[in-house]
């Protein structure tokens, strides 16, 4: 049987989106929240990564829910990294907390 222009264009448009559709890991988003502080101020990491089931940030903190918002006070400039897997896929992402010295009384 010949295939019409019409059933070859549908299926050339619903593979492409097939596929894309089993891609779709990804870290949403993840940054601290003020990025500058004073020494000894707290700031927030805040990230979503929904489609994963395995989530950790370096620097001593461990694992962590795929989306949260967590409270740190560091006492000097850090890098964050959030990383994050399933049986899968597996991503990272950074986010830096400028410490500047603590003011003068």
């Amino acid at each position: 049987m010949k295939k019409t222009i019409l059933q070859m264009l549908r299926v050339a448009m619903v593979v492409p989106v097939l596929l894309a559709l089993g891609a779709c890991y990804d870290i949403n988003y993840f940054y601290a929240s003020p990025d500058v502080i004073i020494s000894g101020q707290p700031t927030n990491l805040i990230w979503d990564a929904d489609d994963y089931i395995n989530c950790v940030i370096n620097n001593s903190i461990g694992p962590v829910p795929a989306t949260g918002v967590l409270t740190v006070a560091p006492v000097a400039t850090t890098s964050y990294a959030l990383y994050c897997s399933d049986s899968e896929e597996a991503d990272f992402a950074q986010t830096l907390v400028l410490v500047l010295p603590s003011a003068a009384p």
